[in-house]
């Protein structure tokens, strides 16, 4: 990798080319004008053409967009519909696309029209070659399984991503690794985001290759892979019953002794499952869950645990280690801290695996009964003075987590998890409580689905999947299914039903990257190598589009999750902020929140599907200098949404009517790049004081493009869509319009692509 000179041309020009030379040009022709006083504004780059992202799901008529780079110069696309059937290869000749708006990083072409539903291969031919590809077939994100990365025999797995399945019609297929077909599954649950399989209990435990077919498009259109299947880990057989160790369960008598004798022998025996039966157990201080223990209630509604009511509380209430698994039991508590706690402890050094919560009830409250206005005040202080605020219900740190079926309310937070992987939070109701939220951070493969999220006190925000919280220095979230959700009364600070919050960053400026290197080497000496972020996006000049998450930083060096696809020249620039990708934020509904859902900073491969908000601030991607470098979001889709109500937005910090789906960037200093590129906003219904604004706040240059805005609804407004002036290559078509004030369309945008 030629870094080496890339830095030498950088530290050159950057000290002496105007802003012109910077601009969308190549790195050796360039050099040599600058070293012979000369100007240049553009040159061809000599390359084949490459494909960063590509937006589907998408239908016969409509527009796609195409992101990557050398795309442009006599620009053709050409469309086949492929056969529905996963044996055969589709023939037949192609059909020519309409090509909307082209330049060099980004093309949009409407599919043709005479197409039916189904998966479409593609040919984009630019002036340096041609680039081939699918839209609709699947693009998956990851798989999950009942125990994380695996599933069992007998278990359950899952697949997350785009297109997973068309018609309903999913199959999976299971090889051996010679290719020798084993078992084809369909699935017990299906969407276009995702696919649930019931793993067969005679399935042989062992490495299988798999091929994934969505129900449309032929033998090219499948997901590939590999996936593993275990036999089900082994579960200490000894039950242990709490009431032979003492415990009165008369919720008078302290029954902790009883409980550490208990969990002492699961200990030394290697684990067990401690039963506790219907009664209440009142206990001042913690319990500490040794690894592999089963904390077992007869009843939820039977088996209730009190913590003791004092001035000083435990900081955690239930302690776990790692393995283990509470079921079937109530908590109840006044004055307290965190109730259950895994991952944090500094009594060991492994972090929490295999964590299972189920079927429990918390109810906390230190404002409870007649507590004196002092005393709400003294402990409303104490919970706003630590970082991130608290304390919480539930918190836990580690891999193979799940939350399920439970109904948690606590006086500040319901459920906090940081840095995890593998996680599922499913069928819960989460109660938060005064300035309360619910918050994942820094997590990969998170399933968030079918949850009642609700703010308890009048104070109660909402939360979010982020990268706000690490116990590590690098700060990405990625691979998010947040589905079937239902979020309501978040009326504290902005009242967020769910948000992508990521602060800070290190570094805006010039970046060398190498195709094929999963390295990329920031060239300014003087970056802080103690930088607290996760991401590299370019945001400009070659290879503008591209994105990885960083795995560490040695020096200058940041090391990658992915090998660069394009080698970088003069006017290559980035940003390395936290970063969140692969969202896909499907099938929820807001009911009287600040904003339904928001990617908000550094977000790539977001998707807003088929939810719905009601007297929210609807739907917003937002870019700018988040404490920190400008934050940019690239590639997103907003599709299929609904939105009643628009107006009460204006009882918070967002202003009511001015875009209930909307796109905000908010322009930094010396920063004369796109932040928002790459969005498609497409069949979403709009009543009722609702509209889409691109409001890009800037003057001089465009902060936001590429832009598809087709197939919407909006009626009963004043205003359908508005586009400023600092947007460019905006698409506007195929919308219905009805019962308007104003103007249907503003559009203010500039032509083409910057």
């Amino acid at each position: 990798m030629e870094f080496v000179k890339l830095k030498r041309q950088r530290a050159f020009l950057g000290r002496n080319a105007a802003p012109s030379v910077l601009r969308y040009v190549s790195g050796p022709v360039v050099f040599l004008a600058a070293l012979l006083g000369l100007e240049v504004n553009s040159v061809a780059y000599a390359a084949a053409p490459v494909l960063f992202w590509q937006s589907d799901p998408i239908e016969p008529g409509q527009t796609a967009l195409f992101a990557g780079a050398d795309l442009g110069g006599d620009t053709t696309i050409e469309f086949r519909q492929l056969v529905n059937d996963p044996a055969q290869t589709s023939s037949g000749a192609y059909t020519a696309g309409v090509v909307r708006q082209t330049s060099d990083t980004m093309v949009k072409a409407d599919v043709p029209a005479d197409f039916t539903k189904g998966v479409y291969a593609f040919a984009l031919h630019s002036r340096n070659g041609t680039v081939e590809g699918r839209l609709n077939a699947p693009d998956l994100y990851w798989t999950q399984g009942d125990v994380g990365q695996s599933a069992t025999a007998g278990g359950w797995l899952r697949f997350v991503g785009r297109n997973i399945s068309s018609n309903k019609q999913a199959r999976l297929t299971l090889e051996t690794s010679d290719g020798k077909p084993v078992r084809q599954l369909s699935p017990t649950s299906a969407t276009l985001w995702e696919a649930e399989f019931a793993v067969p209990k005679d399935l042989t435990p062992k490495q299988y290759n798999f091929k994934l077919w969505n129900g449309h498009g032929d033998a090219s259109a499948q997901a590939v892979g590999t996936l593993e299947i275990i036999a089900s880990p082994s579960q200490a057989t000894a039950v242990l019953d709490l009431r032979s160790f003492g415990a009165k369960g008369d919720g008078k008598t302290d029954d902790l002794p009883a409980f550490v004798a208990a969990l002492g022998k699961i200990e030394a025996q290697g684990g067990g499952t401690l039963f506790v039966p219907r009664g209440t157990y009142l206990v001042s201080s913690t319990i500490k869950l040794p690894p592999n223990t089963h904390l077992l209630g007869e009843e939820r509604d039977l088996t209730v645990l009190i913590l003791q009511d004092q001035e000083q509380p435990p900081e955690v209430f239930i302690q776990g280690r790692t393995d283990f698994s509470i079921e079937n039991l109530t908590i109840l508590a006044l004055n307290h801290w965190h109730l259950i706690s895994a991952g944090f402890s500094t009594e060991a050094n492994e972090i929490a695996s295999n964590v299972k919560i189920d079927n429990i009830v918390v109810r906390a409250s230190f404002y409870r009964r007649y507590i004196k206005p002092e005393k709400v005040q003294e402990r409303y202080l104490k919970s706003i003075s630590v970082p991130g605020n608290g304390p919480d219900a539930i918190r836990l740190h580690g891999r193979n987590l799940s939350v399920t079926n439970s109904d948690i309310q606590s006086s500040v937070r319901s459920l906090i998890i940081i840095e995890s992987s593998d996680v599922l939070v499913r069928g819960n109701r989460l109660l938060n409580g005064r300035r309360g939220w619910y918050s994942v951070s820094n997590s990969e493969r998170v399933i968030f689905e079918n949850n009642d999220i609700v703010g308890a006190d009048l104070q109660a925000s909402g939360g979010g999947i982020n990268s706000l919280f690490s116990v590590k220095k690098l700060k990405s979230s990625r691979n998010i299914l947040f589905k079937d959700n239902r979020s309501s009364f978040h009326n504290g600070a902005d009242g967020e039903a769910m948000t992508s919050d990521g602060p800070e960053g290190c570094y805006f400026g010039p970046i060398a990257t190498q195709a094929g290197s999963d390295e990329a080497v920031v060239i300014d000496p003087s970056f802080n190598a103690a930088c607290t972020s996760g991401g590299l996006i370019i945001t400009g000049g070659r290879g503008m589009g591209q994105y990885a998450v960083i795995t560490a930083i040695n020096g200058t060096t940041l090391k990658l999750d992915r090998p660069m696809r394009v080698t970088s020249d003069v006017t290559t620039v980035g940003t390395v902020t936290p970063m969140q990708e692969n969202y896909l934020l499907v099938g929820n509904s807001a009911n009287d929140a600040g904003l339904a859902l928001q990617a908000f900073g550094a977000s790539v491969n977001t998707v807003m599907s088929d939810n719905k908000s009601v007297r929210t601030g609807g739907f917003s991607i937002w870019s700018g200098p988040y404490q920190g470098p400008v934050q940019a979001n690239i590639y997103a889709q907003i599709l299929n949404n609904e939105i009643v109500g628009g107006y009460i937005s204006s009882l918070t910090d967002y202003e009511g009517a001015t875009g209930l789906i909307r796109l905000t960037a908010v322009p930094a200093p010396k920063f004369y790049y796109p932040m928002i590129r790459g969005i498609a906003i497409r069949g979403n219904r709009l009543s009722g004081n609702a509209s889409i604004t691109v409001n890009g706040r800037a003057i001089r240059v465009p902060t936001i493009t590429d832009i598809v805005i087709e197939n919407n609804v909006i009626s009963k407004t004043k205003l359908g869509i508005e586009i400023q002036s600092s947007a460019s290559g905006v698409i506007v078509g195929h919308n219905d319009f009805s019962d308007i004030r104003g103007a249907p369309v503003v559009n203010h945008s500039k032509p083409g692509a910057p």
